[in-house]
């Protein structure tokens, strides 16, 4: 089964916190889970280093699994990538919102 990247962002207490993973299910698929409030399975989770880098979870922390299991409660939004974070060089804008600054401003 063909796996899908997704941006998904949670709020935590008064912050925000963006996880960038796979999932098999499809977008539609995807809303439909949340809106059935079942938790959300990211797998491959990659997180973005202080030069912007995509990496593999387990190449922070390698004591957990690349996976998370996100409350739907939590879930602010979900945006498809097009490809995987961690093929993608140079500059990108996966840790920007229009319009606001660049990660490192």
């Amino acid at each position: 089964m063909a796996k899908n990247w997704y941006r998904v962002e949670v709020s935590a207490g008064g912050e925000t916190h963006c996880y960038f993973g796979t999932s098999e299910r499809t977008e539609s698929e995807l809303v439909e889970a949340l809106q059935s409030k079942s938790f959300l399975l990211l797998d491959d989770l990659t997180y973005f280093d202080e030069e912007g880098t995509a990496r593999t979870w387990t190449e922070w922390d390698p004591h957990y699994l690349p996976r998370i299991y996100l409350n739907p409660h939590n879930v602010i939004t979900v945006m498809c990538l097009v490809d995987d974070p961690r093929k993608v060089g140079g500059d990108n804008n996966l840790l920007t919102y229009p319009g606001g600054p660049k990660p490192d401003q």
